[in-house]
């Protein structure tokens, strides 16, 4: 029976190794004449050889072995596959819950601001009561009640006229006021001849009798001392309005 063919590659391969060992180097070569022919290889090759002709023919045919990683690179890898595996576990579970936590956060900051500002408003309710009946006992006082705009400037004018001549001027006219006035208001003027202490004394009780007014022009004239150098009285012009409250006659 022949030798198996695997048998005969590696008998080649052992007789290919013992013939290069064998081969002399150098000069050595061409003074020992022609090259002797290798001596048959009888039995099993070497192991060493059989693995050095294994390595040729698989360098020959170009395949390589995968290079086993290092524990550094392994450990990296482990890193990476560790840090890939958290991020995903955040974006599928961690984040979706903490928005949830941050919605409900707000939401309970608006719900506890708008408590203290209920609060607040329920411990002012005694106050503003108490507010809204003075301002309803006082109303009467900053404003003139009558049962028509007309009928309070008529009242207005009367009571203008009345602080003029009381105090000891001389009213020279009296009219209705209709221009430069707030919403709600209606106004009066009048012009008179009045000393300086007599107009002084006339403005404090339009300042201080009620209905209240407000002055919205005054003029003060003294032509007349001057032209005689003595004390002389002065040309008044006064306008006042007041805020009005119409009610209906009973």
């Amino acid at each position: 029976m022949g030798a198996a063919p695997g048998m005969e590659r590696t008998l080649a391969a052992a007789g290919r190794l013992q013939a290069i060992r064998l081969r002399p180097r150098g000069g050595a070569a061409a003074r020992a004449g022609p090259e002797q022919p290798p001596l048959p290889v009888v039995g099993h090759a070497h192991p060493r050889a059989e693995r050095q002709g294994s390595l040729r023919r698989h360098g020959r045919r170009g395949e390589t072995a995968m290079k086993p990683l290092s524990p550094r690179e392994r450990k990296i890898l482990a890193l990476g596959l560790l840090a890939g595996a958290v991020g995903l576990a955040w974006l599928l579970i961690a984040a979706p819950i903490l928005s949830g936590f941050e919605a409900r956060r707000q939401t309970r900051e608006v719900m506890l601001a708008n408590w203290k500002r209920n609060e607040r408003l329920i411990a002012s309710v005694p106050a503003m009561r108490d507010a809204a009946l003075e301002q309803r006992r006082t109303s009467r006082l900053y404003h003139i009640t009558a049962p028509s705009q007309t009928a309070a400037a008529e009242a207005l004018k009367q009571r203008l006229a009345a602080a003029l001549t009381e105090s000891g001027g001389v009213v020279t006219a009296v009219q209705e006021v209709k221009t430069n006035l707030p919403p709600g208001a209606v106004g009066a003027g009048a012009d008179a001849r009045i000393t300086l202490t007599q107009l002084d004394q006339s403005l404090r009780r339009l300042q201080d009798e009620p209905p209240y007014v407000v002055a919205e022009y005054a003029m003060v004239g003294a032509d007349r001392a001057f032209q005689s150098g003595r004390s002389e009285p002065l040309d008044v012009r006064i306008e006042i309005s007041a805020l009005v409250r119409v009610a209906p006659s009973r």
